[in-house]
């Protein structure tokens, strides 16, 4: 068994490469790193760009375990709307992509969610509002 964290434990902004560092520095031996929609670590990097990572996990002595998005919150692979959904499949297989670039055989997929508990006024894109009330008050 080896001791990971994922990156949403450090500081929101915190640039992936110190929160590679902290990671190790701290004890951990593996850390997931998380595919964002824009910006660093995001749909619009390269191969290049995501390897610059791998390499630095390997110059300080981590493993990248695994690769998690936040981006199923949004597009759902089992949303209504078939955009959403192409989307979804999109992730995945970006994903699976950079998950190779990194060397990291594990993703976390979310396949589908009813409601986000964390942010409980977000309901999943295209779910029908009224349907969730009358299910919320049935739980009530």
């Amino acid at each position: 068994m080896k001791k990971g964290i994922n990156i949403w434990s450090f500081p929101q902004g915190m640039k992936t490469g110190e929160c590679i560092k902290l990671a190790k520095k701290a004890g951990f031996e593996g850390i997931e790193l998380v595919l964002n929609k824009s910006g660093e670590m995001s749909l619009e990097s390269t191969d290049s760009e995501i390897l610059h990572y791998k390499e630095l996990a390997c110059e300080v002595g981590i493993e990248i375990s695994s690769l998690a998005t936040g981006l199923y919150w949004n597009y759902s692979l089992t949303s209504n709307n078939e955009n959403i959904r192409e989307n979804a499949k999109n992730i995945v297989r970006k994903q699976i992509d950079f998950a190779s670039v990194l060397g990291t055989d594990t993703i976390l997929v979310v396949p589908g969610v009813v409601g986000i508990d964390f942010t409980p006024n977000q309901v999943v894109p295209d779910a029908d509002v009224e349907d969730i009330k009358n299910i919320l008050d049935i739980v009530d």
